[in-house]
């Protein structure tokens, strides 16, 4: 984690120059410390994002943009909503998966408990080789 934390951070400093954003790690207080870090460095640099921190539910890759939900904002300033699809990790066929599948369901339960639009469509695809 040390030598990918550094780049995590400036992700999240570039997507903080456009736009919120959510971010998850399994331990509590490095999240909380976190946030207050990157809500001072949007603050202080006059970015319009802002972070919203969710302790993380169990997964199988430390990757969410693959599994987890995306997250819509309604365009007239209305609460954020989840968007809860299927993951199956390409095809169900290569990597453990059944946690990053249900990952979702537990930041619903989390963060957007009232605003959660569920599918079963599967988010996700398979490269025919």
């Amino acid at each position: 984690m040390a030598d990918v934390e550094p780049v995590f951070e400036a992700i999240a400093k570039a997507v903080l120059r456009f736009e919120h954003l959510v971010i998850s790690c399994e331990f509590v207080a490095r999240l909380q410390q976190l946030g207050q870090q990157l809500n001072a460095y949007a603050e202080g640099n006059g970015l319009p994002g802002r972070v919203i921190t969710v302790p993380a539910p169990p997964a199988n890759d430390t990757w969410a943009r693959d599994h987890g939900p995306p997250i819509t904002v309604d365009t007239a300033d209305g609460p954020p909503a989840l968007l809860d699809f299927r993951f199956n990790a390409w095809g169900g066929d290569k990597f453990p998966w059944e946690k990053d599948d249900a990952s979702t369901g537990t930041w619903r339960t989390r963060a957007f408990s009232a605003n959660t639009h569920c599918s079963q469509w599967i988010l996700s695809w398979k490269a025919a080789l």
